[in-house]
Parts: structure tokens; sequence; C-alpha cells
């Protein structure tokens, strides 16, 4: 006689968990081996450059300033990619247009913007770069200088509660 074998279940993979997904990298940081200050420096770092509008040079950007300023690479590369995210991009090419506005005094219209938005989401990189060149450098200045002071205060606050926070935490590492 054959035996009935049970029908197979198909494969339903986990449910994601984003707070299980967060805390495991919050851990994560946690546990790099570094004083206090280079891995703030690292966090700092990486918040600074996730912030400026240098999208395709994040972490060539980050890779050859860590070691310039004795930051956490780690840290650094985890802190823009927090930051620097498909969510968050948006919102920061926007503030960084709107303060690079008020502090440059060139004539560069929203539609400007909104064109070069535009060619990034749907073209890539590549395409994104060619209508930037197509706008001119007085748009990417603008960006520039918008993002640069953007990132400014969220990375020194960032440097000094992180530093602060690891060494109320672990006070062992400096």
């Amino acid at each position: 006689m054959s035996q009935v074998k049970p029908p197979l279940r198909p494969f339903r993979p986990p449910a994601p968990n984003i707070l299980r997904f967060l805390r495991y990298h919050y851990l994560r940081l946690l546990r790099l081996r570094a004083d206090s200050r280079m891995l703030a420096r690292g966090v700092a770092l990486g918040i600074f450059v996730g912030l400026t509008p240098t999208i395709p040079f994040h972490t060539a950007l980050i890779i050859l300033t860590a070691p310039l300023i004795r930051a956490n690479l780690v840290a650094a590369l985890a802190s823009a990619l927090w930051v620097s995210n498909p969510f968050t991009i948006p919102i920061h090419y926007g503030l960084a247009w709107w303060l690079g506005r008020r502090i440059l005094p060139l004539d560069v219209g929203r539609e400007d913007l909104s064109f070069w938005i535009k060619h990034l989401q749907e073209g890539g990189f590549f395409e994104a770069a060619r209508a930037l060149f197509h706008l001119g450098g007085q748009t990417l200045l603008i960006l520039q200088v918008g993002g640069l002071v953007l990132a400014i205060f969220p990375s020194v606050l960032a440097y000094l509660l992180v530093q602060r926070f690891l060494q109320k935490r672990y006070p062992s590492r400096g």
C-alpha cells in the first residue's frame, strides 16, 4: 500500500519586523570597538554627508574623509544611510533648495528643481546628471550651499548627543 503524503504548504517568509531590524542595527552600532569620540565623529560625518546633495558620491566622500578626521567608518556609513534614503531625499533636497535660494540671489525657478528630480526618479543617475548639466551651475550651487547649511546643525548635534550617550553608557571607552 502507498502512503498518502500531506500536501506541502507554500513557503511564506516571515513578516518584516521593522522595530526588530532597527534594534539589531542599533545594538551593532553600540558594540563597535572604538572610543566614544571616534564613534561620535563617525555618526556626525555620516549625517553631514548624508544631508548634503551629493548623492552619487556619499560613500566615496565618507571613505576619503573618515580617516582624515579619525572617524569610525562603519558608524559614518550607517548614519549616512539612515539619514539619506529614498524616503528622506526629497525632504533634504527641498530644504536645501529653499535654503540655497534664501542665501544666494540667483535666478533659478522651482520648475528647474522639479525637472531635475523627475529625471533623478525616472532615469537614474546618468539621466539626472545630464539634466543637471542642462540646467547649469547655478542650480548645483544653490543645492550645494543650501545642503551645506542644512547639514551643519544636525551633524554637530549628533556628535554631541552620541558622544555624551556613549560616555554615560560605556565610561571605559573614553
